[in-house]
């Protein structure tokens, strides 16, 4: 794998690798995800922990993570964890 892009990885990359993607298995939690990689790039920059809910009509709303969005991404990052623990 290369690049920098968690949630196309636990996507794209892991069906083509492995089979399985984590989005087909539980697209919510893959978007929580998604969600919790743009915030901590944009914290690790310099910037307000924040991401860009997608829309259908391009760009999106910024959304602040406060602690009811970050047990949310918590959840989905444990989920994660134990689906990935049950690749085979």
């Amino acid at each position: 794998m290369s690049g920098y892009e968690l949630d196309q990885h636990i996507d794209t990359t892991f069906k083509t690798s492995f089979g399985a993607s984590f989005k087909d298995f539980s697209a919510n939690d893959w978007s929580n995800i998604s969600n919790m990689w743009h915030a901590r790039n944009s914290v690790a920059h310099g910037g307000e922990a924040i991401f860009h809910e997608k829309s259908s009509g391009g760009g999106g709303t910024k959304v602040s993570v406060d602690d009811e969005v970050s047990k949310l991404m918590l959840k989905s990052a444990n989920k994660l964890v134990l689906w990935l623990n049950n690749l085979k």
